[in-house]
């Protein structure tokens, strides 16, 4: 049994930045996701880190 733990996390987007490429979703081949502008777009990016970071079954 492999757990895969990340103890700290960048959020994939940050504040006031325009559309930004996840390297998680490149390396798995999706389309990589734009984020919204301001804190929005900081929300989106801790879900889709969160998601992305859960184990496939």
């Amino acid at each position: 049994m492999s757990v895969a733990t990340k103890i700290y996390r960048a959020p994939r987007c940050v504040i006031g930045n325009g559309p930004v490429k996840s390297i998680a979703t490149i390396s798995q081949g999706a389309p990589a996701f734009k984020c919204p502008r301001g804190a929005f777009g900081v929300f989106v990016g801790f879900l889709s880190d969160w998601h992305l970071s859960q184990p496939r079954t």
